[in-house]
């Protein structure tokens, strides 16, 4: 059994978050043709997303990737692979999406794991004015469901 210590785990996971995100990027190509160099090879890691745009990962020693889409939700892919029924994060009702617009990426607090801050930028249309916001979130440390608390957003 391989056995890796927590900054290895998360340099593995840096890494695999960047090919993930090269993946979906590559997935989302709508059919055109990439050439690949000969040593480099693609495996899907998981499917099912809708517009995914970015992926990191938050360093809170639960060794999870998060899939930002555009639409407006933030999806976990588990330890095991596994894509997570529910959000992590779904403010679709806020988002206006479409070309470059939408959901564009997250970012945790270096130490999520203890703060449970994250922060999204995302655009909007407001009285016909396209804007970004950029907002600070808590994670619910307690929720088992891996969620965020939507009522404690701060535009920052």
């Amino acid at each position: 059994m391989l056995r890796m210590r927590t900054a290895q785990m998360g340099a593995v996971l840096g890494m695999m978050a960047a090919a993930v995100g090269l993946a979906l990027t590559l997935a989302g190509c709508n059919g055109a043709t990439v050439q690949l160099p000969p040593d480099l090879a693609l495996t899907l890691v998981a499917d099912g997303f809708a517009r995914p745009s970015f992926v990191t990962w938050a360093d809170d020693n639960r060794f999870r990737l998060f899939v930002v889409e555009q639409g407006g939700t933030i999806r976990i892919i588990d330890r095991d692979g596994q894509v997570l029924p529910a959000p992590f994060l779904d403010i679709s009702a806020l988002v206006s999406s479409g070309d470059e617009q939408g959901l564009l990426s997250v970012a945790f607090h270096p130490n999520f794991a203890l703060h449970r801050r994250l922060y999204v930028d995302y655009t909007t249309e407001r009285n016909g004015h396209l804007q970004t916001f950029c907002l600070l979130y808590t994670s619910d440390a307690a929720d088992e469901e891996d969620s965020v608390d939507l009522g404690g957003r701060r535009i920052i």
